[in-house]
């Protein structure tokens, strides 16, 4: 994940966009066939996720674009957050290769929706798409999920952080280990750009 010099005001206008986000629902039902018989769930797509957040993001002056890149020979998609400052925070994230247009497609649809949820903070969740691809064919790894509770542990550390610095690092210390470890591990430009954030109380 790289980021502009400054992202004080992105990540200001993505908390408030976060507090306003709709609800992300699963009003999809897909059915699998394996080796085993076959299982149904229930999942939320991307158009769900862009539904649920666009209205916000719109409101507090963000957007997000994603778009397919060929990399040193191998595709990825680069998902962009954008805030009308010029400010900004981009990522990359590999596409796995399919010999079906149908799977390159899932692929392609399950990476935009992951990444989108990620820059975004809301956890993602397997849906179809991932499970779109041929049996037995590659397809992305899903990325470790954080525990129960950690969105509102990140929502209390951004309160956290207009004390300050130090009150910010009190507030990371005295948490739950997992959450700490998941947030150094995974989502470590959301928190970087905290550490920013906090730096510039008083300043």
């Amino acid at each position: 994940m790289t980021h502009s010099p400054m992202i004080d005001e992105l990540v200001t206008a993505l908390v408030d966009a976060r507090k306003a986000f709709g609800v992300f629902g699963k009003a999809h039902t897909a059915k699998v066939a394996s080796q085993k018989g076959s299982y149904e769930y229930k999942y939320g797509d991307l158009a769900d996720l862009f539904a649920a957040t666009t209205p916000a993001l719109s409101q507090h002056g963000l957007t997000i674009s994603q778009w397919p890149v060929m990399d040193d020979g191998r595709f990825q998609l680069v998902t962009l957050l954008l805030h009308k400052s010029g400010q900004w925070m981009r990522g990359e994230y590999p596409l796995a290769m399919y010999e079906r247009p149908q799977d390159q497609g899932s692929a392609l649809t399950y990476a935009k929706r992951y990444c989108a949820a990620s820059v975004l903070g809301i956890a993602a969740e397997v849906d179809d798409d991932g499970a779109a691809a041929q049996q037995g064919t590659p397809k992305p790894a899903m990325p470790p999920q954080p525990a129960a509770g950690y969105e509102g542990w990140v929502l209390d550390l951004e309160a956290a952080a207009e004390g300050g610095v130090e009150a910010l690092r009190d507030a990371f210390k005295n948490s739950k280990a997992e959450y700490r470890d998941y947030r150094t591990r995974h989502d470590v430009a959301r928190h970087e750009a905290l550490k920013a954030k906090a730096a510039k109380v008083g300043a």
